[in-house]
């Protein structure tokens, strides 16, 4: 079993997405259902990126769940248009490889790391990614396969499925807006006017959707306290 990193160049939507922004970075997480991206960039560059974005989901056929902007960072999430054609992540996947979020975009490079079963899987991949990219392979290592257990013990479709779009914007907003920081930056009486709902749906949503995470994670926190017996406390 190998895990391998690649540069890659090409002309799939956020490869180029990339290229007409090349001083921004953007990190990208995919569950087959939604694209949630960050960019980091410095605020011009921040502006200019926030007035394309319709223009740039809509070449993708796609549309905006949910956006958000904070000091050097926008964070959108869009609906999943992707497929064995326009996006390497789909191509990895299609080839039985598994690949590892997040995907990262700088400069117009798309840097990709994978982790292949078997030898020919990797060389399927690589003869699919050549062919609309140029490929460097930028690391290559062998690796344990009980590792795979930090690197994919939680699916994103999983854990997010179980919320209703309504659930994921507002406890975005939440974490955005600071509601969850030490000490609390924000309450909901005072966030709910700026989302334009009262505080009781707000709380509503938000409670949910932590429960809903949290009852998740349950199982892998337990997982991981098993892990950890006899570390330092």
């Amino acid at each position: 079993m190998e895990e391998i990193d690649l540069k890659l160049v090409n002309d799939l939507p956020f490869c180029r997405v990339s290229k007409r922004f090349p001083d921004a970075t953007m990190l990208r997480w995919c569950n087959s259902a939604v694209d949630y991206l960050e960019f980091y960039a410095g605020n011009s560059t921040l502006d200019r990126i926030a007035e394309a974005l319709p223009e740039l989901v809509s070449s993708l056929k796609s549309r905006i769940i949910f956006q958000s902007r904070k000091e050097n960072r926008i964070s959108v999430m869009v609906a999943c248009r992707c497929t064995r054609q326009n996006s390497t992540i789909r191509m990895a996947e299609f080839d039985s490889c598994l690949w590892k979020a997040p995907v990262q975009y700088e400069n117009g490079e798309e840097n990709l790391s994978v982790v292949s079963l078997e030898a020919e899987n990797f060389k399927q991949l690589f003869d699919d990614l050549n062919a609309v990219s140029t490929v460097d392979i930028e690391r290559k290592q062998q690796i344990d396969p009980e590792s795979l257990r930090d690197i994919y013990t939680i699916s994103m479709s999983q854990l997010f499925n179980p919320l209703t779009g309504k659930q994921m914007e507002y406890l975005l907003n939440a974490i955005s807006a600071g509601y969850f920081a030490i000490p609390r930056k924000i309450d909901l009486e005072e966030l709910a006017p700026h989302l334009g709902i009262s505080k009781s749906t707000l709380q509503e949503h938000v409670s949910k959707a932590t429960t809903k995470v949290m009852s998740f994670l349950e199982p892998y926190l337990r997982l991981y306290l098993g892990m950890s017996t006899g570390k330092d406390q």
